[in-house]
């Protein structure tokens, strides 16, 4: 009987062997397919990543290209190869990946393959107060807190410990260190010039909705200001690809009109921005030969001719567009720029990585210089 019970014993504690080393076996295979997976996606995040980088350098490419053609001095427009080219920025393929440089004009019904232009946006260091209430209020925010919030940008960027005054209500408004010392958690007023858009959220008045957007009741998120606003242009704002809301900011309520003048004639006849029939603004004679699409149609704003047109500009709102064209402070209307954004996603295998990154072309400068960049 001993000997049986002993051979017993063996063949179960035989058996609990066999499970444990098959258990250690399963959980290793287990842990090893992790780590080979999780070696897999890191090597695949590289890779878009470089991807992305791929797209963000061949649009640069693509605008150089014009600089060295010298087609790129005087007008720049969402119609050109730089900011509307779907079959080179759209899903293309790139190695064993593909990458999409995707964009939205406010206000404009069509997605966009290419380059932003920087000098659609509102420079946050060179505006007045009052374009940057009426650009707040089309946030969502409520008037009565609008003027507080300009002021408060105002007195952030300047170099003065006073709080700001309208001129026009002598209202004491804005904020300035007294405001920002005394919160639970104190910090200085900065009293000198913005240098990325995100220092705005660190502004009295300024918050996470009013910034990023907010959502609505069907998931989508507002626009905030970080899609009309830049600290990278020096105040210049391109009428050529200026949002229409972005200039009805600069143009204000006595010619609430104009914007939407300005847009109708930019989308040419097909109604649709960035197509190959647009219309373009320029600062002397200049004609462009598109190839099949013949001669462009470009209004030459240092001529007044063009007025009381089809397009219905008077000689009022004409004087308004000459006038911010010659402006040597604050907002200038340009129509050419020489500052980019790329927003730029590569992908492999589901795996994304996207970039946003701004440049600019630097006269004498064979590449373009980085102003800002952020990866995720």
């Amino acid at each position: 009987m001993s000997v049986k019970n002993n051979k017993g014993a063996i063949l179960i504690t035989t058996l609990w062997i066999v499970t444990i080393l098959t258990a250690l076996c399963v959980s290793a295979a287990h842990r090893s397919a992790i780590v080979l997976k999780l070696s897999s996606y890191q090597i695949d995040k590289i890779k878009s990543h470089l991807i992305a980088n791929a797209g963000v350098q061949s649009a640069l490419a693509v605008k150089a290209a014009e600089y060295e053609r010298g087609v790129s001095l005087t007008i720049d427009a969402l119609s050109e190869p730089w900011a509307s080219r779907p079959e080179i920025f759209n899903n293309h393929t790139f190695s064993d990946g593909v990458y999409t440089l995707a964009y939205s004009v406010p206000g404009e019904k069509n997605i966009l393959y290419g380059l932003t232009d920087e000098s659609s946006r509102i420079d946050i260091n060179k505006a007045s107060p009052q374009v940057l209430s009426r650009l707040i209020i089309s946030c969502g925010v409520e008037e009565a807190q609008v003027e507080e919030i300009a002021y408060a940008i105002v007195d952030w960027r300047d170099e003065d410990n006073s709080i700001g005054q309208n001129t026009e209500s002598e209202l004491m408004l804005g904020a300035e260190d007294e405001y920002y010392q005394s919160l639970p958690q104190p910090y200085h007023c900065k009293n000198s010039s913005f240098e990325i858009p995100e220092e705005l959220l660190l502004v009295k008045g300024v918050t996470p909705g009013l910034f990023y957007g907010n959502k609505g009741k069907d998931g989508k998120i507002s626009a905030g200001l970080k899609d009309f606003v830049t600290v990278y242009t020096d105040g210049k704002l391109n009428i050529n690809t200026a949002p229409e809301l972005i200039l009805a900011a600069l143009f204000g309520i006595d010619f609430e009109q104009l914007p939407e003048k300005i847009a109708i004639f930019r989308r040419g006849s097909d109604e649709v921005i960035g197509t190959q029939d647009d219309r373009w603004f320029s600062t002397g004679a200049y004609i462009v030969e598109r190839g099949e699409e013949g001669m462009v149609e470009v209004k030459n704003l240092s001529d007044g001719d063009w007025l009381g047109n089809t397009y219905g500009v008077t000689t009022q709102e004409y004087n308004k567009i000459k006038e911010l064209m010659q402006a040597a402070t604050g907002v200038k209307l340009v129509t050419s720029s020489n500052v980019y954004r790329a927003l730029a996603q590569g992908e492999i295998r589901k795996v994304k990585t996207s970039i946003e990154a701004v440049y600019e072309f630097q006269q004498g400068k064979q590449a373009p210089v980085v102003k800002f960049w952020r990866q995720q």
